[in-house]
C-alpha cells in the first residue's frame, strides 16, 4: 500500500512532524529521507524527499524500516535502517520495495555483523527480497507478500539458516512468496505454524518441530532433508526431479509428510523414509496422487519402522519394475 503525505506546506517532513495521509502513488526517482512519527498515532513510516513526499506503508511505533540508503543492500549496515543501526532481537522490521530506489526492497545478510542474528518480527512487502548467505538469522514471526522472495544459501550444512521460532501471541507466520534453499542451507519452523507459497529445495533442509504448509509448487531439484517432528503438508504440485543422478529426498527425525496435491517422481530419484529406530511417515491424503514415471528402481525407500499410507491414488507409469513400500 502506497500513500502520499502532505504536511504543513513543507516539501520535506522531519521527525516529529504531523501529517495527513491520502491515497497516492510513489514518485519515480525518489530518494530516502528520515522516518517520521505522526502525531495522530499512525506510527513510523519510510518517507521520500520530493516536492510531494511519499510513504511506503505505515508501521507501528518503534518499527525499524529498511532503506538501503548506503546502497550496499546489507542487513548489517546501520545506515541502511531508519534508526541508523541494524535491527536487534526485539525489533519489528519492515522491508518495502520502493519505487525508483534501486535495491530498496532487497536486503542481504551474510554474517558480516556476526552470526547468528535475531529479530522479533520481519515483514517483507510486495516485490521485496531477503537473501541469507552463509549466516544464520532467527525470527519469531515472518510475514512476506506473494510477490516477494526469500533465499537461504551457502556455507555448507548447518551454516546458512533461517529459523522461525513462532514465539509470541501473533498469528502464524506466512511466507507467501517464493522460498529457495540451497548449498546445504536450512529453513526451520521450530514452533507454531508456517505457511509457505512456492518452495525450491536444492541440497538443503526444510524442517523443524513446527508445522509447515506449502500451498503452491514444491520443487526438489537436489538432494535434501525433510527433518524434525513437525508435519509438512503439501497442497499443490510437488516434483522430485534432481540434477544429480539417483538423488534422494530424505524424511528423517520423525517427520510426517502429508501430500494433499500432486506428487510426481519423473526421474531416477527416490524418497527415503525414516531412519533406524525413528519412524517417519509419507501420507497420501484422499484425493491426492503420487505418480512414478521415471527410472528409479526403488522410488520409495523405507528405513526402520516407517510407513507409507495411501488414501489417494498411486500411479506407476514407468517402463520398468519398481519396488515401493505401502501400509
Amino acid at each position: 500500500q502506497v500513500n502520499a503525505i502532505q504536511g504543513g506546506g513543507a516539501s520535506v517532513l522531519r521527525p516529529g512532524d504531523s501529517f495527513a495521509l491520502a491515497t497516492g502513488a510513489a514518485s519515480p526517482g525518489a530518494r530516502p529521507a528520515e522516518s517520521v512519527s505522526g502525531a495522530s498515532g499512525l506510527g513510523r513510516a519510510l518517507v521520500y524527499e520530493m516536492g510531494e513526499a511519499v510513504i511506503l506503508g505505515v508501521t507501528e511505533p518503534g518499527a525499524v524500516v529498511y532503506t538501503n540508503r548506503l546502497g550496499d543492500r546489507q542487513l548489517g549496515s546501520g545506515g541502511n535502517w531508519s534508526f541508523g543501526a541494524p535491527p536487534g532481537a526485539t525489533d519489528t522490521v519492515y522491508v518495502f520495495a520502493g519505487s525508483g530506489v534501486p535495491g530498496q526492497g532487497s536486503v542481504t545478510f551474510d554474517g558480516s555483523i556476526g552470526s547468528p542474528q535475531a529479530v522479533d518480527t520481519l515483514h517483507i512487502g510486495a516485490h521485496g527480497s531477503l537473501q541469507i548467505t552463509a549466516a544464520s538469522l532467527t525470527v519469531s514471526r515472518l510475514y512476506t507478500a506473494a510477490s516477494s522472495s526469500v533465499g537461504v544459501s551457502g556455507g555448507g550444512a548447518g551454516v546458512a539458516s533461517l529459523i522461525v521460532t513462532g514465539a509470541g501471541p501473533a498469528s502464524p507466520s506466512n511466507v507467501l512468496g517464493s522460498l529457495s534453499i540451497d548449498g546445504g542451507a536450512s529453513f526451520l519452523a521450530d514452533a507454531g505454524g508456517v505457511t509457505l507459497g512456492n518452495v525450491t529445495l536444492n541440497n538443503g533442509t526444510l524442517g523443524g518441530n513446527g508445522s509447515l504448509t506449502i500451498t503452491g509448487a514444491f520443487n526438489v531439484t537436489g538432494n535434501g532433508d525433510l527433518s524434525g517432528t513437525g508435519t509438512l503438508t503439501t497442497q499443490g504440485a510437488t516434483t522430485v526431479d534432481m540434477s544429480v543422478s539417483a538423488g534422494r529426498i530424505w524424511l528423517m527425525g520423525g517427520k510426517t509428510w502429508v501430500n494433499e496435491g500432486v506428487l510426481t517422481l519423473p526421474g531416477d530419484d527416490s524418497i527415503a523414509i525414516g531412519e533406524t529406530g525413528k519412524a517417519s511417515t509419507l501420507v497420501k491424503a484422499a484425493g491426492a496422487t503420487l505418480t512414478v514415471s521415471g527410472s528409479a528402481e526403488a522410488p520409495l525407500l523405507p528405513y526402520g519402522p516407517s510407513l507409507v499410507s495411501n488414501a489417494g491414488t498411486f500411479s506407476h507409469t514407468a517402463n520398468r519394475t519398481s519396488t515401493v513400500a505401502s501400509d
